[in-house]
C-alpha cells in the first residue's frame, strides 16, 4: 500500500513538472515571437502620409506620428514624411504647436503612401472653436 502511495505522488509529481516546463516552452515561444515580430526584418521605410482633412481647420494643425519609434513630421501642402520602420503604426494626431486640440486617428501598417482622413465630429466642437480662436489670435 505504501509503494502505490508513493507510486502516486511520484506521478503526480511528473505531472506538474512537465506543466510547468512545458508552460515555460509556450512563454519562450511567445516571447521568441514577440522580439521577432518587433525587431527582426524591421527595413527603414520613407512615408509619404498623405492628409485628406475633412475638418474646418488649417493641414498644420496635424502632425503625422510613427509608432513605437515616435517619430513625427509636419504636414506640408497635405504631405508628410516619415523616415521609420516596415514594422512600424502610422497615425495623424493633432499638432504640439496648438496645446488646445486634441485629435487621433487610427492606425495605419507603415507603407510608402499612407491616406489618412481626419473627421473632426460633433464631440469636439469646443475643441474646434478653442481652435479657430487660437487661429484668429494669430492671424492678427
Amino acid at each position: 500500500m505504501k509503494i502505490q502511495k508513493k507510486a502516486a505522488k511520484k506521478d503526480t509529481l511528473d505531472v506538474v513538472i512537465y506543466a510547468i516546463l512545458a508552460a515555460l516552452l509556450v512563454l519562450a515561444g511567445v516571447l521568441a515571437w514577440m522580439y521577432y515580430d518587433r525587431h527582426v526584418d524591421a527595413k527603414p521605410l520613407k512615408v509619404q502620409v498623405f492628409l485628406d482633412n475633412r475638418c474646418e481647420l488649417f493641414d498644420d494643425a496635424f502632425m503625422a506620428v510613427s509608432e513605437p519609434d515616435g517619430r513625427r513630421s509636419y504636414f506640408d501642402k497635405g504631405v508628410a514624411i516619415l523616415e521609420t520602420s516596415s514594422r512600424s503604426r502610422i497615425f495623424v494626431k493633432s499638432s504640439d504647436r496648438y496645446p488646445d486640440f486634441h485629435f487621433e486617428s487610427s492606425r495605419f501598417k507603415a507603407e510608402s503612401k499612407v491616406v489618412i482622413t481626419t473627421q473632426c465630429g460633433d464631440r469636439i466642437d469646443q475643441t474646434l472653436d478653442a481652435m479657430r480662436e487660437q487661429f484668429k489670435n494669430r492671424q492678427r
